[in-house]
């Protein structure tokens, strides 16, 4: 119920917000170079071509009562089977650096390192037990290029490999060694774009495969800020049925060309979600 809450909740705020936003007269062009937050990766725009973007983002999520994956977007461990008084609470944050490169007009390459911070708190029967863990996750290294195939439309298409470098038994890392071939598509016209993604993650092990897609609308008001509206939702199999559906409003504040702050707010949108989370990034052109 707390959850349905807070998914109507924010719709109507976020609703509210965007046609606010609609009926400004915008001064400003989106470009390539306004991303989202959670499907940076897999989105179809890319950095302009020999520019490095570097940026530290961070995001801190909660979960009260009812966590069923981890940080890592696994399984979470810590309840005996048929005990429906179980409960868990997660809370903790990931830490990013991700760096971009562009290989050219239409292509990027780029990293993302994460490091995680966590306290599971599991009560059964009155008794509670708390696990504090901070360590490094899977290392995540992409391509991906894209091709004008309208006037204002553009098709992506790349892959992620995902390392086995974050610690197993911590939660943070898998141990095995992951391929996430994607696609995407993106609309931009004037001061609003819009796109989605879709790709299927694959392990070498008995991590299970992950199908994974997402949404973005972004709406730049002025030369200083925009606005952008995210989804991003993963579905897996793993004993049960798992679907981890977010979404992630935030405002990029444009300081000056090449350096953007991207406040970020988070909140599940489906049972196996974190409850809510809220980040910044701080992302730097050269």
């Amino acid at each position: 119920m707390k959850r349905v809450l807070q998914s109507r909740v924010f719709a109507s705020v976020a609703g509210a917000a965007l046609l606010a936003a609609a009926g400004i007269a915008p001064a400003a062009d989106v470009t390539d170079a306004d991303r989202v937050f959670r499907n940076y990766t897999r989105e179809t725009a890319t950095v302009a071509e020999h520019q490095v973007r570097l940026e530290v983002r961070g995001m801190k999520e909660e979960t009260d009562d009812t966590a069923r994956l981890n940080l890592a977007g696994q399984h979470l461990p810590g309840c005996a089977v048929g005990n429906p008084g179980c409960a868990k609470d997660l809370d903790g944050g990931i830490i990013d650096l991700v760096g971009s490169y562009g290989m050219g007009k239409n292509a990027e390459v780029g990293f993302i390192l994460p490091m995680m911070i966590d306290s599971l708190r599991v009560t059964q029967n009155g008794v509670s037990t708390v696990q504090n863990d901070t360590d490094f996750g899977d290392i995540q290294l992409y391509t991906k290029f894209k091709r004008e195939v309208a006037q204002h439309c553009a098709v992506g298409a790349g892959v992620e490999l995902s390392m086995p470098s974050g610690s197993e038994s911590k939660g943070f890392g898998t141990g095995d060694f992951g391929v996430n071939p994607f696609g995407s598509t993106r609309y931009q016209r004037g001061p609003f774009a819009v796109g989605g993604n879709i790709g299927y993650q694959v392990y070498t092990g008995d991590v299970p495969d992950v199908f994974n897609y997402g949404f973005e609308l972004i709406i730049r008001l002025k030369e200083e800020y925009a606005l952008r509206t995210e989804l991003a939702g993963r579905l897996l199999r793993q004993g049960n049925h798992y679907h981890d559906l977010t979404i992630l409003p935030g405002v990029d504040v444009n300081l000056s060309e090449n350096l953007v702050v991207r406040p970020t707010g988070l909140v599940g949108a489906s049972p196996s979600a974190a409850d809510w989370g809220i980040g910044i990034g701080v992302a730097v052109m050269f």
